[in-house]
């Protein structure tokens, strides 16, 4: 039987078939590769962009979010080009690496403003510094990203800020904002402090905006400032009066554990003359911490927290909401977890 001639119809659906077939090799080999890239396999990745080097883009992306500088690396050779996408992701992630090695291709000013924007919304220092070395145009806009770490609470990327001098001219105003926000979370204190620490000396108007929300900011103001003798204005309602009346009992203790003994009789007299009723009697467990610890004061950095490990010091709860500057929690959670477990090996011995 003599063979049939293919028509233009039949060579367009053959060639269809083909097309169709060679997509669904060509995605096959790009999940492959993705896959490969979320494993970190750069050898395979290599071989699947060398096949197909069309979705680089997305390799890029995946060993960004995934914390692999080498692959990024390896797809921007083969004609990455999503640089602003990257940076985002990294920036988003804390991925200093990554972010890093984006750098180097060059971002636009407007794109390093909007990722020193995201990278104050996420707490996310490391890669802050970052974007702002690599965008010498950034200082007009350092103080409000100093406002956006403050509105979030985030301590660490206001605190790298403050050290800039264009940020530390408007410090006494961020001071305040930080005073004035909710104080539910201790990292408000800690900008407050850190505002302080970096040149703030608005005392009294921190004290002030601090009177309704947190004692703890008006202890401090009331401690670094020197504002004892204006205490009087701080309890005009029984509201504000019931703060200042915790803030004092705050700086009696504290003052007790650094051994400043001159503003632990400022205090009584404050609180004798001004009919102030404060409680300044310790409570015996607190008494006895603040005797042993008063000399930890001496040791060096992480000594303090070896220190209360070592010898479980039964006030440590109350203790650290006055040395939350001193020490912090993560650290004494581990002095504490490396106790005990050398605790359970000497047992097990």
């Amino acid at each position: 039987m003599a063979a049939r001639t293919l028509t233009i119809s039949d060579k367009i659906a053959c060639h269809k078939e083909v097309i169709e077939a060679l997509e669904l090799e060509l995605s096959q080999l790009k999940h492959q590769a993705l896959d490969a890239t979320l494993l970190g396999n750069i050898d395979t990745v290599r071989e699947y962009l060398e096949i197909d080097a069309s979705y680089a883009n997305d390799v890029a992306i995946y060993a960004t979010t995934k914390d692999y500088t080498e692959i990024l690396d390896l797809a921007i050779q083969y004609g990455a080009d999503n640089f602003y996408d990257c940076a985002s992701a990294a920036t988003r992630a804390g991925y200093e690496a990554p972010l890093e090695r984006i750098l180097q291709e060059g971002l636009s000013d407007e794109d390093l403003e909007t990722l020193a924007v995201i990278a104050c919304r996420e707490g996310k220092a490391g890669t802050l510094e970052l974007i702002i070395d690599a965008n010498p145009n950034a200082n007009d806009g350092a103080p409000a990203l100093a406002e956006i770490a403050i509105s979030r609470g985030h301590a660490q990327v206001a605190g790298f800020l403050f050290k800039r001098e264009d940020v530390r001219r408007d410090i006494d105003s961020l001071a305040l904002y930080a005073s004035q926000l909710n104080h539910t979370d201790i990292d408000y204190y800690i900008i407050v402090k850190l505002a302080i620490d970096n040149g703030a000396t608005n005392f009294y108007d921190i004290a002030v905006s601090a009177l309704i929300r947190e004692p703890q900011i008006l202890a401090l103001a009331i401690e670094r400032g020197d504002i004892l003798d204006k205490i009087k204005d701080f309890t005009s309602t029984n509201f504000a009066s019931a703060t200042t009346q915790k803030a004092l009992e705050i700086v009696y203790k504290n003052s007790l554990l650094k051994g400043n003994n001159l503003l632990v009789e400022e205090i009584r007299e404050v609180a004798n003359n001004d009919d102030i009723e404060i409680t300044l009697e310790l409570d015996e467990r607190f008494e006895k911490d603040v005797k042993r610890l008063s000399k930890a004061y001496s040791y060096p950095k992480g000594g303090l927290a070896q220190h209360i490990a070592e010898n479980q010091l039964p006030g440590f709860v109350e203790a650290a909401k006055f040395l939350n500057y001193e020490i912090s929690a993560d650290e004494f959670v581990e002095s504490l977890k490396a106790r005990q477990a050398q605790q359970s090996h000497s047992r097990a011995a």
